[in-house]
């Protein structure tokens, strides 16, 4: 199956049964039209990607000095359109499956000085 062909698929399929925004479903086709790039310079014209070549464009991704929030976004599309791919029987592996988003740092809340709270009391 071809690029566009699925990648149509997967927007009609984001738009009418996951009822996404037109932003969510533009950003995931972004991201997946970022790995169809990659994949077309390593000679693969279909989306018969192997694991080995997603982590190598994640590996770009992390080289480009992506965030790891920005990567996360970016795995969790590829891995959503593969999973689509599976549910349609266009495919019959997922190579996403074992592929790991990254870890997510935590941001800790700001808090108020106890001179703050004194003068808010």
């Amino acid at each position: 199956m071809s690029w566009e062909k699925s990648i149509n698929e997967f927007k009609s399929f984001l738009k009418i049964e996951r009822s996404l925004s037109e932003n969510s479903v533009s950003a995931y086709l972004s991201d997946i039209n970022k790995l169809r790039l990659h994949a077309e310079h390593l000679g693969k014209s279909d989306i018969q990607v192997t694991k080995n070549d997603i982590m190598d464009f994640i590996n770009v991704m992390c080289n480009e000095g992506l965030k790891p929030r920005t990567q996360s976004r970016v795995i969790s599309a590829i891995k959503s359109f593969y999973k689509f791919l599976v549910l349609e029987d266009y495919i019959n592996l997922n190579p996403t499956d074992l592929i790991e988003v990254p870890a997510q740092g935590f941001k800790l809340p700001q808090v108020l000085s106890i001179e703050e709270i004194n003068l808010l009391l």
